[in-house]
């Protein structure tokens, strides 16, 4: 069965899926970090780990998930990394705020909040990065 599942899936979306996960594990160290152990706030907390997830995937992915073909201006495409990943944050953040708003176990536990709304921008976020961002690379 998942050898079927495999095949469906765009090529790149395996390693893609496994930097966004990288990038979670980044998100979630930094906040619960910030949250627990320097006792800053969660909304403000979630905006320093954002950022730190965004510069590790963009890493991770502009140098392996898409790596082939040349790249004429690395500069424009980080612009449109940043350009998708703030519409990306937004969602995102907006589904982590409403979950600690409607969940008092989610206030506690901000983690699972954030894995939630990590999980809704996964395939907008792919999309974008493989038609928008990365696009002409092969590989």
């Amino acid at each position: 069965m998942l050898h079927v599942v495999t095949r469906m899936l765009p090529q790149k979306f395996p390693a893609f899926f496994l930097v966004g996960g990288l990038g979670f594990v980044v998100d979630a160290l930094i906040l619960m970090a910030l949250v627990h152990g320097y006792g800053w706030g969660v909304y403000t907390g979630r905006l320093v780990s954002c950022a730190g997830a965004v510069t590790t995937t963009w890493l991770l992915n502009s140098n392996f998930v898409f790596a082939g073909g040349k790249v004429t201006d690395r500069r424009r495409e980080y612009g449109r990394y940043l350009a998708l990943q703030a519409v990306t944050v937004i969602v995102n953040y907006a589904v982590y705020a409403a979950c600690i708003m409607s969940s008092p176990f989610m206030l506690a536990w901000p983690i699972l909040a954030a894995a939630v709304a990590s999980g809704v921008g996964l395939i907008f976020n792919y999309l974008g990065a493989r038609n928008y961002v990365f696009r002409g690379r092969s590989g």
